[in-house]
């Protein structure tokens, strides 16, 4: 028997993994490959998610044909006036239902969803509709977003002046969509 405490000797060369490593690359090359690749995939997010500006490629805004204008204009403006047509019966129902009846939760609880609705149906109707002629459509947007600033003010038991200066306003933006959509 051998002296040795573990065995005999091995006859494996020592390190017992291959030949040392080769030249390794310079660290700026691995940054400069980082960059880039980084660069790479930030670009392709960016592309995929809408971040890049869009348009078309001579950098104007899209032209609309005259037939797509009047078709767009027709679709926003039929909405309007269905929209209106409902507050318009709604707030008929609501005289008949004065404060302190019984029927006049149920009523106000209406008046504010139908709000909401015509609000939301409005808007939806104008951005399936881009040819929308942009004067109606900016009228359309802030009148959009009055009905729902009411509709948190009359939820939230605003004073009666706030109120009256936002039905005001929604009253002479809906005078100027109605003379628009003519």
């Amino acid at each position: 028997m051998s002296n040795q405490p573990y065995g005999s000797p091995s006859s494996a060369p020592w390190p017992p993994y291959g030949p040392p490593p080769g030249p390794r690359a310079p660290r700026w090359l691995l940054v400069v490959v980082a960059i880039s690749t980084l660069a790479g995939v930030a670009g392709l997010v960016f592309g995929v998610l809408g971040f890049a500006r869009s348009g078309s490629s001579s950098g104007g805004e899209q032209q609309y044909s005259t037939t797509e204008v009047a078709a767009a204009k027709s679709a926003v403006c039929d909405a309007f006036a269905a929209a209106t047509n409902m507050i318009s019966v709604d707030k008929g129902r609501a005289a008949n239902f004065p404060p302190g009846t019984p029927e006049n939760l149920p009523v106000r609880v209406n008046t504010r969803l139908g709000l909401e609705v015509a609000s939301n149906y409005v808007r939806s109707t104008l951005d399936d509709n881009p040819p929308t002629p942009t004067d109606i459509a900016m009228k359309i947007k802030q009148l959009s977003n009055l009905w729902h600033l009411v509709t948190i003010e009359q939820i939230a038991n605003a004073d009666d002046a706030k109120l009256d200066a936002a039905y005001d306003e929604s009253t002479r933006l809906w005078k100027e969509i109605a003379d628009a959509c003519k």
